[in-house]
């Protein structure tokens, strides 16, 4: 059996990826490309993060993703082979390997090798904000020595 236990903290697609390696071994190749395109399609949502841009269609979203051309032609040919399955053409065993292969890589590359990222985590407004403190308390520190300043003048 695969090791899939690095997927278990995403459960939809740990459960995907289970039931597509149940069907590999029950030779139901149709149903391994399937359920890699919809894993496919999870984990692209999952990389665009918070972007509202809306492409057509998965072919277009896998294309502005921004990562490695590597990744991307591995999840092109999930999706390719997994719309031929939808289609209720027949996959032949050499494919369902090819897409469950290349399901796991893209799966292992974003789960279990990159470290931990936040997806809607803006960082940009945490650093405005930390620039904006730091320029508040420069600008405090002025005003309070000038005033240090003329105080000393006056007496």
């Amino acid at each position: 059996m695969a090791n899939l236990q690095f997927l278990k903290t995403q459960p939809h697609l740990f459960k995907l990826a289970t039931e597509a390696h149940t069907c590999l071994i029950q030779e139901n190749h149709r149903f391994v490309a399937i359920n890699c395109r919809c894993m496919a399609e999870l984990i692209v949502k999952d990389m665009a993060g918070n972007k509202r841009v809306c492409y057509e269609n998965l072919a277009d979203r896998i294309d502005h993703l921004q990562i490695e051309e590597i990744w991307k032609e591995k999840l092109h040919i999930i999706r390719k082979i997994g719309n031929k399955a939808a289609h209720n053409v027949a996959v032949s065993h050499s494919e369902a390997l090819a897409t469950f292969d290349a399901m796991y890589q893209v799966c292992k590359w974003r789960y279990a090798l990159q470290p931990a990222k936040p997806a809607a985590k803006n960082y940009g407004s945490h650093i405005a904000v930390g620039l904006l403190s730091a320029a508040f308390a420069a600008l405090t520190t002025v005003k309070v020595v000038n005033y240090l300043d003329t105080q000393k003048h006056k007496s």
